[in-house]
Protein backbone atom coordinates (compact mmCIF):
# COMPACT_ATOMS: atom_id res chain seq x y z
CA UNK A 1 0.00 0.00 0.00
CA UNK A 2 2.89 2.32 1.06
CA UNK A 3 4.55 1.76 -3.00
CA UNK A 4 1.21 2.15 -4.48
CA UNK A 5 0.58 5.58 -2.57
CA UNK A 6 4.35 6.48 -3.12
CA UNK A 7 3.84 6.17 -6.76
CA UNK A 8 0.90 7.69 -7.14
CA UNK A 9 2.19 11.06 -5.04
CA UNK A 10 5.66 10.94 -7.19
CA UNK A 11 3.75 10.97 -10.39
CA UNK A 12 1.31 13.94 -9.19
CA UNK A 13 3.94 15.40 -7.09
CA UNK A 14 2.89 19.39 -8.40
CA UNK A 15 -0.55 18.93 -8.16
CA UNK A 16 -0.03 17.47 -4.65
CA UNK A 17 2.14 19.85 -3.51
CA UNK A 18 0.22 22.64 -4.55
CA UNK A 19 -2.74 21.26 -2.40
CA UNK A 20 -0.58 20.95 0.75
CA UNK A 21 0.80 24.48 0.26
CA UNK A 22 -2.90 25.59 -0.34
CA UNK A 23 -4.42 23.31 2.92
CA UNK A 24 -1.81 25.30 5.18
CA UNK A 25 -2.74 28.21 3.88
CA UNK A 26 -6.29 27.91 4.93
CA UNK A 27 -5.59 26.63 8.27
CA UNK A 28 -3.32 29.42 8.85
CA UNK A 29 -6.08 31.71 8.28
CA UNK A 30 -8.28 29.94 10.29
CA UNK A 31 -5.62 29.57 13.11
CA UNK A 32 -5.16 32.97 13.15
CA UNK A 33 -8.87 33.71 13.19
CA UNK A 34 -9.48 31.60 16.24
CA UNK A 35 -5.62 32.06 18.18
CA UNK A 36 -4.73 28.94 17.56
CA UNK A 37 -1.13 29.58 15.73
CA UNK A 38 0.61 26.90 17.85
CA UNK A 39 -1.67 23.95 16.64
CA UNK A 40 -0.76 25.94 13.09
CA UNK A 41 3.14 25.52 13.68
CA UNK A 42 2.32 22.15 15.02
CA UNK A 43 0.80 20.90 11.66
CA UNK A 44 4.21 22.45 10.02
CA UNK A 45 6.66 20.73 12.00
CA UNK A 46 5.02 17.22 11.36
CA UNK A 47 4.42 17.79 7.90
CA UNK A 48 8.28 18.79 7.63
CA UNK A 49 9.20 15.69 10.03
CA UNK A 50 7.12 13.35 8.20
CA UNK A 51 8.54 14.63 4.61
CA UNK A 52 12.60 14.36 5.98
CA UNK A 53 11.53 10.50 7.26
CA UNK A 54 10.29 9.25 3.85
CA UNK A 55 12.95 11.38 2.02
CA UNK A 56 15.86 9.46 4.32
CA UNK A 57 13.90 6.14 4.61
CA UNK A 58 14.29 5.92 0.62
CA UNK A 59 17.69 6.82 0.63
CA UNK A 60 18.44 4.65 3.12
CA UNK A 61 16.30 1.65 1.33
CA UNK A 62 18.50 2.27 -1.98
CA UNK A 63 21.80 2.46 -0.06
CA UNK A 64 20.93 -1.26 1.29
CA UNK A 65 19.92 -2.41 -1.87
CA UNK A 66 22.88 -0.97 -3.79
CA UNK A 67 24.99 -3.28 -1.54
CA UNK A 68 22.78 -6.71 -1.17
CA UNK A 69 22.80 -8.21 -5.00
CA UNK A 70 26.43 -9.08 -4.95
CA UNK A 71 26.71 -10.59 -1.16
CA UNK A 72 26.14 -13.82 -0.17
CA UNK A 73 22.68 -15.00 1.16
CA UNK A 74 23.98 -15.02 5.19
CA UNK A 75 24.98 -11.93 4.54
CA UNK A 76 22.09 -10.42 2.85
CA UNK A 77 20.07 -11.30 4.96
CA UNK A 78 22.26 -9.58 7.64
CA UNK A 79 21.85 -6.80 5.21
CA UNK A 80 18.46 -6.72 5.67
CA UNK A 81 18.05 -7.46 9.22
CA UNK A 82 19.96 -4.49 10.17
CA UNK A 83 18.54 -2.71 7.62
CA UNK A 84 14.87 -2.96 8.86
CA UNK A 85 16.64 -2.14 12.25
CA UNK A 86 17.61 1.20 11.54
CA UNK A 87 14.39 1.78 9.64
CA UNK A 88 12.62 1.37 12.77
CA UNK A 89 15.24 3.62 14.45
CA UNK A 90 14.43 6.63 11.73
CA UNK A 91 10.75 5.78 12.35
CA UNK A 92 11.29 6.03 16.31
CA UNK A 93 13.00 9.46 16.19
CA UNK A 94 10.62 11.00 13.96
CA UNK A 95 7.82 9.77 16.13
CA UNK A 96 9.42 11.36 19.53
CA UNK A 97 10.53 14.38 17.47
CA UNK A 98 6.46 14.65 17.05
CA UNK A 99 5.58 13.78 20.46
CA UNK A 100 7.65 16.83 21.50
CA UNK A 101 6.30 19.38 18.87
CA UNK A 102 2.06 18.46 19.51
CA UNK A 103 3.74 18.24 23.67
CA UNK A 104 5.27 21.82 23.21
CA UNK A 105 2.12 23.18 21.48
CA UNK A 106 -0.69 21.62 23.82
CA UNK A 107 0.78 23.91 26.43
CA UNK A 108 0.37 21.73 29.06
CA UNK A 109 2.24 22.44 32.87
CA UNK A 110 5.91 21.58 33.37
CA UNK A 111 5.51 18.57 35.30
CA UNK A 112 2.91 17.27 32.75
CA UNK A 113 4.91 18.24 29.78
CA UNK A 114 8.11 16.16 31.38
CA UNK A 115 5.84 13.39 32.18
CA UNK A 116 4.45 12.97 28.98
CA UNK A 117 7.26 13.56 27.19
CA UNK A 118 9.05 10.92 29.31
CA UNK A 119 5.86 8.56 28.57
CA UNK A 120 6.46 8.82 24.57
CA UNK A 121 10.52 8.26 24.60
CA UNK A 122 10.40 5.14 26.58
CA UNK A 123 7.34 3.96 24.40
CA UNK A 124 9.41 4.81 21.19
CA UNK A 125 12.51 3.05 23.43
CA UNK A 126 10.38 -0.15 23.42
CA UNK A 127 9.33 -0.87 20.38
CA UNK A 128 13.03 0.21 19.04
CA UNK A 129 14.13 -2.92 21.46
CA UNK A 130 11.58 -4.92 21.02
CA UNK A 131 11.89 -4.92 16.73
CA UNK A 132 15.89 -4.87 16.99
CA UNK A 133 15.36 -7.87 19.29
CA UNK A 134 12.98 -9.58 17.21
CA UNK A 135 15.66 -8.97 14.10
CA UNK A 136 18.52 -10.75 15.98
CA UNK A 137 16.56 -13.47 16.92
CA UNK A 138 14.65 -14.05 13.41
CA UNK A 139 18.52 -13.69 11.84
CA UNK A 140 19.62 -16.17 13.90
CA UNK A 141 17.01 -18.75 13.03
CA UNK A 142 16.94 -18.38 9.40
CA UNK A 143 20.86 -18.66 9.48
CA UNK A 144 20.07 -22.19 10.80
CA UNK A 145 17.37 -22.80 7.61
CA UNK A 146 18.62 -22.38 4.89
CA UNK A 147 17.56 -24.69 1.99
CA UNK A 148 19.76 -27.62 2.50
CA UNK A 149 22.16 -28.67 -0.29
CA UNK A 150 20.75 -31.83 -3.17
CA UNK A 151 22.31 -35.23 -2.69
CA UNK A 152 24.66 -36.03 -6.05
CA UNK A 153 22.99 -38.51 -8.23
CA UNK A 154 20.06 -38.91 -11.29
CA UNK A 155 18.43 -35.99 -12.20
CA UNK A 156 15.14 -37.40 -10.99
CA UNK A 157 17.07 -38.89 -7.40
CA UNK A 158 18.62 -35.04 -6.95
CA UNK A 159 16.31 -35.01 -3.77
CA UNK A 160 17.38 -32.59 -0.88
CA UNK A 161 18.00 -34.55 2.19
CA UNK A 162 15.59 -35.11 5.40
CA UNK A 163 16.30 -31.84 7.46
CA UNK A 164 17.43 -32.49 11.09
CA UNK A 165 15.81 -31.61 14.06
CA UNK A 166 16.79 -28.22 14.85
CA UNK A 167 15.87 -27.51 11.59
CA UNK A 168 12.57 -28.74 12.36
CA UNK A 169 11.57 -26.91 15.61
CA UNK A 170 12.80 -23.50 14.87
CA UNK A 171 9.75 -23.17 12.62
CA UNK A 172 7.67 -23.32 15.56
CA UNK A 173 10.31 -21.56 18.21
CA UNK A 174 10.53 -18.75 15.76
CA UNK A 175 6.20 -18.15 16.01
CA UNK A 176 6.40 -18.67 19.78
CA UNK A 177 9.50 -15.99 20.07
CA UNK A 178 7.60 -13.91 17.33
CA UNK A 179 4.05 -13.92 19.30
CA UNK A 180 5.84 -13.33 22.58
CA UNK A 181 7.91 -10.25 21.72
CA UNK A 182 4.78 -8.50 19.86
CA UNK A 183 2.12 -9.26 22.89
CA UNK A 184 4.59 -8.27 25.21
CA UNK A 185 6.49 -5.33 23.71
CA UNK A 186 2.56 -3.78 22.94
CA UNK A 187 1.49 -4.65 26.63
CA UNK A 188 5.03 -2.53 27.86
CA UNK A 189 4.04 0.49 25.13
CA UNK A 190 0.51 0.94 26.78
CA UNK A 191 1.84 0.88 29.89
CA UNK A 192 4.06 3.25 29.45
CA UNK A 193 1.43 5.56 27.71
CA UNK A 194 -0.50 5.58 30.88
CA UNK A 195 -3.43 2.69 29.75
CA UNK A 196 -4.20 -0.10 32.50
CA UNK A 197 -3.39 -3.11 31.08
CA UNK A 198 -4.35 -5.38 34.10
CA UNK A 199 -8.06 -5.77 32.57
CA UNK A 200 -6.25 -6.68 29.13
CA UNK A 201 -4.20 -9.36 30.33
CA UNK A 202 -7.75 -10.47 32.64
CA UNK A 203 -9.62 -10.33 29.59
CA UNK A 204 -6.63 -12.61 27.39
CA UNK A 205 -6.86 -15.13 30.22
CA UNK A 206 -10.67 -15.15 30.19
CA UNK A 207 -10.73 -15.44 26.66
CA UNK A 208 -7.74 -17.78 26.12
CA UNK A 209 -9.65 -19.96 29.15
CA UNK A 210 -13.22 -19.91 26.84
CA UNK A 211 -11.14 -21.29 23.54
CA UNK A 212 -9.66 -23.70 25.03
CA UNK A 213 -12.97 -25.20 26.06
CA UNK A 214 -14.64 -24.34 22.79
CA UNK A 215 -12.11 -25.07 20.47
CA UNK A 216 -11.27 -29.18 22.22
CA UNK A 217 -10.20 -30.29 18.39
CA UNK A 218 -7.89 -27.27 17.97
CA UNK A 219 -5.84 -27.56 21.57
CA UNK A 220 -5.43 -31.31 20.90
CA UNK A 221 -3.69 -30.50 17.60
CA UNK A 222 -1.34 -28.23 19.34
CA UNK A 223 -0.69 -30.46 22.43
CA UNK A 224 -0.09 -33.45 19.45
CA UNK A 225 2.19 -31.40 17.84
CA UNK A 226 4.24 -30.67 20.55
CA UNK A 227 4.39 -34.49 21.35
CA UNK A 228 5.59 -35.72 17.73
CA UNK A 229 8.07 -32.43 18.07
CA UNK A 230 9.36 -34.09 21.58
CA UNK A 231 9.40 -37.76 19.88
CA UNK A 232 11.57 -36.65 17.00
CA UNK A 233 8.75 -39.18 15.16
CA UNK A 234 9.43 -37.20 11.81
CA UNK A 235 10.98 -34.16 10.55
CA UNK A 236 10.89 -31.63 7.11
CA UNK A 237 11.87 -34.16 4.36
CA UNK A 238 11.05 -36.83 5.31
CA UNK A 239 9.11 -39.58 4.05
CA UNK A 240 5.95 -40.92 6.29
CA UNK A 241 2.95 -43.44 6.25
CA UNK A 242 0.27 -42.29 8.20
CA UNK A 243 -1.80 -45.34 7.61
CA UNK A 244 -4.39 -43.43 5.27
CA UNK A 245 -2.02 -40.98 3.90
CA UNK A 246 1.76 -40.23 3.14
CA UNK A 247 4.21 -38.66 1.45
CA UNK A 248 7.40 -36.25 1.90
CA UNK A 249 6.91 -33.62 4.74
CA UNK A 250 6.83 -30.35 3.22
CA UNK A 251 6.49 -28.24 5.85
CA UNK A 252 4.53 -27.93 9.72
CA UNK A 253 2.57 -25.42 10.93
CA UNK A 254 1.36 -25.22 14.76
CA UNK A 255 -1.98 -27.19 14.32
CA UNK A 256 -1.19 -29.58 10.91
CA UNK A 257 1.80 -31.44 8.43
CA UNK A 258 2.02 -30.62 5.11
CA UNK A 259 2.69 -34.34 3.16
CA UNK A 260 3.91 -33.98 -0.85
CA UNK A 261 2.66 -37.50 -2.24
CA UNK A 262 4.90 -38.80 -4.76
CA UNK A 263 2.30 -38.38 -7.51
CA UNK A 264 2.03 -34.25 -6.56
CA UNK A 265 -1.14 -34.00 -4.33
CA UNK A 266 -0.17 -32.32 -1.31
CA UNK A 267 -2.07 -33.73 1.81
CA UNK A 268 -2.86 -30.88 5.07
CA UNK A 269 -3.22 -33.63 7.92
CA UNK A 270 -4.06 -32.15 11.79
CA UNK A 271 -1.57 -33.03 14.49
CA UNK A 272 -4.32 -34.57 16.56
CA UNK A 273 -5.37 -36.51 13.55
CA UNK A 274 -2.41 -38.53 12.50
CA UNK A 275 -2.32 -41.32 14.78
CA UNK A 276 0.36 -44.26 14.91
CA UNK A 277 3.47 -42.81 12.17
CA UNK A 278 5.35 -44.68 10.07
CA UNK A 279 8.65 -42.87 8.92
CA UNK A 280 10.54 -44.58 6.25
CA UNK A 281 13.10 -42.21 6.09
CA UNK A 282 14.96 -43.01 8.90
CA UNK A 283 18.25 -44.78 9.71
CA UNK A 284 17.97 -47.58 6.73
CA UNK A 285 15.73 -49.60 5.02
CA UNK A 286 15.85 -53.55 4.05
CA UNK A 287 14.97 -53.91 0.01
CA UNK A 288 13.34 -57.36 -0.64
CA UNK A 289 12.94 -58.28 -4.50
CA UNK A 290 11.51 -61.52 -6.06
CA UNK A 291 12.96 -62.85 -10.09
CA UNK A 292 11.70 -66.07 -11.45
CA UNK A 293 13.98 -68.69 -12.48
CA UNK A 294 13.75 -71.06 -14.77
CA UNK A 295 13.85 -74.88 -13.23
CA UNK A 296 16.80 -76.49 -13.39
CA UNK A 297 18.99 -73.40 -12.75
CA UNK A 298 21.87 -73.64 -10.21
CA UNK A 299 21.35 -71.97 -7.48
CA UNK A 300 24.65 -71.50 -6.20
CA UNK A 301 25.65 -70.41 -9.38
CA UNK A 302 22.98 -67.82 -8.74
CA UNK A 303 23.94 -66.94 -5.13
CA UNK A 304 27.51 -66.31 -6.21
CA UNK A 305 26.78 -64.27 -9.21
CA UNK A 306 24.61 -61.76 -6.85
CA UNK A 307 27.17 -61.54 -4.71
CA UNK A 308 29.72 -60.73 -6.87
CA UNK A 309 27.23 -58.20 -7.97
CA UNK A 310 26.77 -56.55 -4.86
CA UNK A 311 30.54 -56.38 -4.31
CA UNK A 312 31.77 -55.35 -7.75
CA UNK A 313 29.01 -52.47 -7.55
CA UNK A 314 30.32 -51.05 -4.07
CA UNK A 315 33.30 -49.87 -6.36
CA UNK A 316 30.82 -47.39 -7.58
CA UNK A 317 31.50 -44.59 -5.01
CA UNK A 318 28.22 -43.46 -4.88
CA UNK A 319 26.36 -46.48 -4.66
CA UNK A 320 28.89 -47.41 -1.65
CA UNK A 321 27.77 -44.45 0.00
CA UNK A 322 24.41 -45.61 -0.19
CA UNK A 323 24.62 -49.38 0.48
CA UNK A 324 24.87 -50.67 3.92
CA UNK A 325 24.88 -54.27 2.95
CA UNK A 326 25.34 -55.34 -0.94
CA UNK A 327 22.77 -57.55 -2.92
CA UNK A 328 22.93 -61.19 -1.78
CA UNK A 329 20.56 -63.91 -2.61
CA UNK A 330 18.12 -64.75 0.77
CA UNK A 331 16.97 -68.51 -1.05
CA UNK A 332 13.36 -69.87 -3.04
CA UNK A 333 10.51 -67.86 -1.62
CA UNK A 334 7.95 -70.53 -3.74
CA UNK A 335 7.35 -72.96 -6.92
CA UNK A 336 4.73 -72.16 -9.13
CA UNK A 337 4.51 -74.26 -12.40
CA UNK A 338 8.00 -75.33 -12.55
CA UNK A 339 8.90 -71.80 -12.10
CA UNK A 340 11.58 -70.80 -9.15
CA UNK A 341 10.33 -67.54 -7.54
CA UNK A 342 13.93 -66.46 -5.59
CA UNK A 343 14.51 -63.39 -3.55
CA UNK A 344 17.40 -61.01 -3.37
CA UNK A 345 17.92 -58.32 -0.31
CA UNK A 346 20.15 -55.62 0.39
CA UNK A 347 20.40 -52.99 3.17
CA UNK A 348 20.90 -49.08 1.61
CA UNK A 349 20.03 -45.53 3.14
CA UNK A 350 16.32 -45.09 3.37
CA UNK A 351 16.51 -42.17 0.48
CA UNK A 352 17.42 -43.95 -2.45
CA UNK A 353 16.56 -47.41 -1.98
CA UNK A 354 14.41 -47.46 -5.46
CA UNK A 355 17.31 -45.99 -7.18
CA UNK A 356 19.66 -48.77 -6.22
CA UNK A 357 17.12 -51.11 -7.09
CA UNK A 358 17.05 -50.60 -10.16
CA UNK A 359 21.04 -50.28 -10.68
CA UNK A 360 21.03 -54.14 -9.23
CA UNK A 361 18.40 -55.20 -11.33
CA UNK A 362 20.16 -53.68 -14.01
CA UNK A 363 22.98 -55.50 -13.75
CA UNK A 364 21.49 -58.79 -13.10
CA UNK A 365 19.34 -58.29 -16.20
CA UNK A 366 22.83 -58.23 -18.10
CA UNK A 367 24.92 -60.41 -16.20
CA UNK A 368 22.61 -63.57 -15.31
CA UNK A 369 22.71 -64.57 -19.15
CA UNK A 370 26.32 -64.49 -19.16
CA UNK A 371 26.37 -66.86 -16.43
CA UNK A 372 23.87 -69.41 -18.25
CA UNK A 373 21.17 -68.11 -15.65
CA UNK A 374 17.98 -68.09 -17.81
CA UNK A 375 14.95 -66.23 -16.84
CA UNK A 376 11.48 -67.50 -16.31
CA UNK A 377 8.79 -66.75 -19.64
CA UNK A 378 5.90 -64.54 -18.21
CA UNK A 379 2.88 -66.57 -16.60
CA UNK A 380 1.04 -65.80 -19.38
CA UNK A 381 3.60 -68.02 -22.26
CA UNK A 382 3.57 -70.93 -19.83
CA UNK A 383 1.16 -73.95 -21.47
CA UNK A 384 -1.96 -74.49 -19.82
CA UNK A 385 -2.50 -77.67 -18.09
CA UNK A 386 -5.03 -80.08 -19.73
CA UNK A 387 -8.18 -80.64 -17.26
CA UNK A 388 -7.85 -84.60 -16.09
CA UNK A 389 -11.14 -86.26 -17.91
CA UNK A 390 -14.04 -87.48 -16.16
CA UNK A 391 -13.51 -91.26 -14.99
CA UNK A 392 -15.25 -93.37 -17.70
CA UNK A 393 -18.43 -95.54 -15.53
CA UNK A 394 -19.94 -98.46 -17.21
CA UNK A 395 -22.60 -97.86 -19.49
CA UNK A 396 -26.01 -97.53 -17.44
CA UNK A 397 -29.20 -99.76 -18.56
CA UNK A 398 -31.68 -98.94 -19.61
CA UNK A 399 -33.66 -101.16 -17.33
CA UNK A 400 -32.18 -102.69 -13.64
CA UNK A 401 -32.62 -106.01 -12.96
CA UNK A 402 -35.56 -106.67 -10.57
CA UNK A 403 -34.90 -107.47 -7.36
CA UNK A 404 -35.23 -111.11 -6.28
CA UNK A 405 -37.25 -112.13 -3.74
Amino acid sequence: VLDVVRAAIARAWLPAGLGVVAVLALLFVFDLALGLLNYYRAIVYSFGVWLVAIVLERLTARAWRDQAPGQASLDQALTTACHRIARMGLLVVAATGLAAIWIDASELSAESARRTAHSAVAAAAMLFAATALWEIAKFLIDRHLAPPTTVPGTAEDATPPPASRLRTVLPFLRAALAAAIGVIAVLLVLSRLGVNITPLIAGASVFGLAVSFGSQALVRDIISGLFYMWDDAFRVGEYIDTGRLKGTVEGMSVRSVRLRHQNGPLHTIPFGQLGAVSNLSRDWATVKFNLRLESGCDLELVRKTAKQIGIAMQEDPEIAAEVIVPLKLQGILDIVDGVLIVRFKFTAQPDKTSWIQREYLKRLYSVFPEKGIAFAPPAAALPQRLAPSPPATAPTPDRLPSRVV
